[in-house]
């Protein structure tokens, strides 16, 4: 199995939450795709590199990582960083994303994996009924809206959207 790790550049402090499920990755094995951006990446990549975990590579553009502590790398085509994330979300079996309630990356690479029908878990801020804790509120037909506050308010939730909830449309973006 192979997982893609995206997050929020903004996001200083990996969740425990999001720690416990690159644990359950590491002890299974798993191949840990992430990026070379501060914030989240780095974050994943400094957890792998403690835990002693060496199956990580990390994506980037053009000729060398922006961060890179140590892990094989894979070279996207393109000149966006998004190309990266692209080719991350096909690689992957799943995804992990990390996401502050306000990034667009973050919010691309959710709609990203949905398209290509993987079951991924979100971690997001639990912060308000109106958004349900991620700080995003679907409209239910592919699009939507922040709600306001942001994602910032409260505890981090998680919520695991299985391949089989996106392909029967069980699960609304």
């Amino acid at each position: 199995m192979t997982l893609f790790v995206s997050g929020s550049r903004s996001i200083k402090v990996l969740p425990q939450k999001a720690e416990g499920e690159l644990n359950q990755a590491i002890a299974v094995r798993e191949l840990i795709l992430v990026g070379d951006c501060y914030g989240v990446d780095t974050l994943v990549q400094q957890h792998c590199k403690d835990q002693g975990y060496t199956h990580v590579r990390v994506y980037h553009i053009g000729l060398k990582p922006r961060n890179n502590l140590g892990f094989n790398t894979v070279a996207a085509r393109g000149s966006h960083y998004y190309d990266k994330d692209i080719l991350m979300a096909r690689d992957a079996d799943r995804g992990l994303v990390v996401w502050d309630g306000q990034s667009k990356g973050s919010q691309a690479n959710i709609a990203r994996l949905h398209a290509a029908n993987k079951s991924m878990i979100i971690i997001a801020p639990e912060c308000c009924s109106e958004c349900g804790g991620s700080g995003y509120v679907p409209d239910g037909q592919g699009g939507g809206e922040f709600c306001g506050c942001g994602g910032a308010k409260g505890p981090w939730s998680r919520q695991e959207v299985s391949a089989a909830e996106v392909h029967e449309g069980g699960v609304e973006w």
